[in-house]
């Protein structure tokens, strides 16, 4: 019993260390930031919120269908996008040390967990994040098992610039892009 407590307890502050690691500044997670979706519509901002990680909306660019590649977009739910969180909850993966208990399970470090919205059915799904060798956010949305899932590459927005406020445009950017 008491090694289940310890283990228990561990798992408890492995998973709050990672969490209040990712929140000082110097020490952001890969997917902090400002990120454009596979399909180019819309930027996103990864900023924490509570005891999580969201991704809001912080500009809508374009309205390509993510189902019907090279056609319009008919979204199922009409309310504007932008400030909308998108993806929402996101937590840290196991990362697993070799002095942990768990050390034999799989450890999926750099991975995150969590829910993504998609405006176009009007449906939430589960959805893994990581960060590949080459910079891109890859999103995976899924209904049961990861496995059961499409693979959508993000592409970072801002060239590597310090993550906005919490849900709020860099003003600069946009208006530049409006122009």
């Amino acid at each position: 019993m008491a090694r289940i407590l310890s283990t228990f307890l561990r798992r408890g502050a492995l998973a709050l260390s990672c969490l209040a690691g990712a929140a000082h500044a110097g020490d952001l997670p890969a997917l902090a930031g400002r990120w454009l979706t596979a399909n180019g519509n819309l930027e996103v901002d990864f900023q924490p919120c509570g005891d999580a990680w969201c991704g809001k909306v912080i500009r809508e660019l374009g309205n390509q269908s993510m189902s019907r590649p090279g056609e319009a977009m008919d979204a199922a739910d009409r309310a504007p996008i932008v400030g909308r969180t998108l993806v929402s909850d996101l937590r840290p993966g196991n990362c697993n040390t070799a002095d942990d208990i768990t050390y034999s399970l799989p450890s999926d470090c750099g991975t995150w967990y969590g829910t993504i919205y998609n405006r176009e059915n009007g449906r939430s799904y589960d959805t893994t994040l990581q960060v590949d060798g080459e910079g891109r956010l890859v999103v995976r949305p899924y209904v049961g098992l990861p496995f059961i899932g499409r693979t959508l590459l993000w592409t970072r927005a801002d060239d590597g610039l310090a993550p906005t406020a919490a849900g709020k445009p860099d003003t600069a950017h946009t208006a530049q892009a409006a122009k």
